[in-house]
């Protein structure tokens, strides 16, 4: 089975997405559901409600609905999100939201795009590195959402060295890098994005994640077509993550 294996429902502050709609929606698909609630500790305070999450989603745990965390990764909260991680979660996919304290969701655009870009690489491969609690590394094309230009400035060949770090480092520590198919419906995004997949294949990377970044049931599952043609065009493998253990994805 594959995985939408990046949600957002209703205990994230960000959505009000119902949780057996989002279970039930991914079902006619053919998809299971792995929800990735926010958690970014103060002072970004981005939170998962766990007493809600634990209390209404656990009964609903299965081989095909499984929880996890989507844990922003950050100097300042390494203990506290290796605590985090340690808990009864299936799946930590570990996202960069932050660059040097700057939140790139409100203020990309106070940093030149090119600056901006080299130095999203650079720390996201020294967090790759120094955090070892998390399993899948998210949406590397995270800044391109919010930062005018940064689009062309992500684009493998301008910046091969600061890629190549990052992707070597995702590999070298066995993660599974996510092919988040939020903006799979561009065909230039695609492009853009397949030159990233097919290099960290030939630096050793073998595993990726599929991911909606679903907020809302009609997103479930989007543009999965575009993803999982990315990863067999790039050899590589899908997986999932039950119980913080690795599984291939399969019809």
């Amino acid at each position: 089975m594959y995985f939408d294996a990046h949600i957002h429902s209703a205990v994230s502050p960000d959505s009000q997405m119902d949780v057996k709609v989002a279970i039930d929606t991914l079902r006619r698909q053919g998809l299971g559901a792995t929800f990735t609630e926010h958690c970014d500790f103060p002072p970004y305070n981005f939170m998962v409600d766990f007493a809600r999450y634990e209390s209404e989603y656990r009964p609903l745990r299965s081989d095909s609905v499984l929880m996890g965390l989507e844990l922003t990764l950050n100097e300042q909260h390494m203990a506290l999100n290796t605590q985090t991680a340690a808990g009864d979660w299936d799946f930590i996919l570990g996202a960069v939201h932050y660059v040097d304290g700057l939140d790139l969701y409100h203020n990309a655009n106070t940093v030149p795009a090119p600056q901006l870009t080299r130095r999203y690489l650079t720390y996201a491969k020294e967090l790759v590195e120094s955090c070892g609690f998390f399993d899948a590394l998210a949406h590397i094309d995270y800044i391109c959402r919010y930062s005018k230009g940064v689009d062309a400035c992500l684009q493998y060949d301008n910046y091969p060295d600061e890629f190549d770090a990052l992707l070597t480092a995702i590999a070298q520590r066995v993660l599974a890098m996510e092919i988040n198919s939020s903006r799979l419906d561009n065909a230039r995004n695609r492009q853009v994005l397949f030159k990233i997949y097919q290099r960290y294949a030939a630096l050793g990377g073998k595993y990726v994640t599929i991911g909606s970044d679903a907020h809302a049931a009609p997103q479930l599952g989007r543009n999965f077509n575009h993803a999982r043609a990315i990863v067999d065009e790039a050899g590589l493998t899908a997986v999932y993550f039950r119980e913080r253990k690795m599984y291939g994805c399969a019809n």
